[in-house]
């Protein structure tokens, strides 16, 4: 019996304002879980009921967190975060609705940048050169294959991303992501190197059944914090065939279900795509999406309870967003705060300042200001000297 209720898991990332907003829209009852406190969605009018749960280490306190869930009655439960999807991935028999997430075989290569890259080898969708790290002797032929700067990646998606400019760089940096990450690098998991792409970032975003995608959307980053890779602070909707073929081609080969996003650069040198990661979840340009046309979150609930749609990829293009603490974060580390005013005041130009739900948007100022000043650093992974 359908209910009209939803319940939103791991509900901490910005992002997650948007799902609510999708699903307010259709006058949805809409219940929040999150791991910390005073996430700024926790004050917004629109949700009914608010849950803060202590993230689980072992499988007992999981059973408990996923009895709490079952015990609501709800149709759908929808996750946010990367932890969340990652969660009911791996718990996904033991709940009583239907959830609308691949399977953790399936996750696993997605999230692990290391296998994603090996699968992309396998069906020749261009990646940036890469060295997989077993040992530290390893990194002595970095300066035999690459050019500098380059690129040291944790391989887990949630690991760590540090630009080197010279060899000393890469044994400082590698040496950090070591301790930083010390599970990964104890099963195995290695950092690994790949070449610095020069060019533009572009994403596919697609929700999929089991492999069929039923509706995608593609997006140019304008500018982005930090600077030198990271969130989209302004960005475009934006189409191209080839870029269409190739995220269709990876998540087709993976047999994806759910929600994803397949992030790419367009290398300067030879003019092709190349593969960044596979972020599997929900994305943080999530509002451009769905002020483009497409309204992913709410695809994801009518998959989730079996309900039928129409698959599409139509959704308007030129479609700008501004992200305004993202974007005035990126404009200060730039020294062009009159750059953040002129695009704030466009008319033509979408922003995340509402209105209409003034207590979660100061929340979400609050929040930031206090990212920005306890963490975000110009140049948190390193700065790359480009010529």
């Amino acid at each position: 019996m359908k209910r009209n209720c939803v319940i939103i898991f791991d509900a901490s990332p910005r992002h997650t304002i948007e799902i609510v907003r999708s699903f307010a829209r259709k006058r949805m009852k809409i219940i929040v879980f999150a791991s910390e406190k005073f996430t700024p969605v926790r004050f917004s009018k629109y949700i009914y009921k608010f849950y803060k749960y202590s993230i689980p280490y072992n499988r007992r306190e999981s059973m408990d967190l996923i009895k709490q869930l079952n015990s609501i009655k709800c149709d759908a439960i929808i996750p946010s975060g990367l932890w969340g999807f990652h969660f009911l991935s791996k718990y996904k028999p033991f709940f009583n609705t239907n959830i609308p997430v691949t399977d953790l075989p399936i996750f696993i290569k997605a999230y692990d940048k290391r296998k994603t890259v090996k699968a992309c080898e396998k069906i020749d969708i261009p990646i940036p050169e890469t060295i997989f790290v077993s040992s530290l002797k390893d990194l002595d032929e970095i300066e035999k294959k690459f050019q500098f700067p380059v690129v040291i990646k944790a391989a887990e998606e949630w690991g760590s991303v540090k630009y080197a400019n010279n060899i000393e760089e890469v044994y400082k940096f590698f040496e950090i992501i070591k301790k930083q990450y010390s599970s990964q690098i104890k099963i195995g998991k290695f950092p690994m190197i790949q070449e610095y792409i020069r060019g533009n970032g572009y994403g596919f975003y697609a929700l999929c059944d089991h492999g069929k995608i039923r509706a995608s959307f593609m997006h140019k980053r304008l500018r982005e914090f930090p600077e030198t890779g990271g969130p989209s602070s302004l960005a475009e909707s934006f189409y191209d065939a080839k870029l269409k073929f190739l995220g269709e081609k990876i998540l087709n080969y993976l047999n994806w279900h759910g929600v994803a996003m397949v992030e790419f650069k367009k290398d300067n040198k030879d003019g092709k795509y190349k593969i960044m990661e596979i972020n599997p979840k929900f994305w943080g340009s999530l509002a451009l999406s769905i002020r483009s046309g497409i309204d992913f979150p709410h695809l994801l609930y009518k998959l989730s309870i079996g309900e039928d749609f129409t698959s599409t990829n139509s959704y308007k293009k030129n479609i700008k967003f501004q992200w305004f603490t993202l974007d005035l974060a990126h404009c200060i580390s730039t020294k062009n705060i009159w750059l953040y005013l002129k695009t704030l005041s466009n008319r033509k130009i979408h922003n995340d300042i509402y209105l209409d739900d003034p207590i979660q948007g100061i929340a979400l100022l609050l929040n930031s200001i206090k990212t920005f000043l306890s963490k975000e650093k110009r140049f948190p992974h390193g700065n790359p000297i480009l010529e």
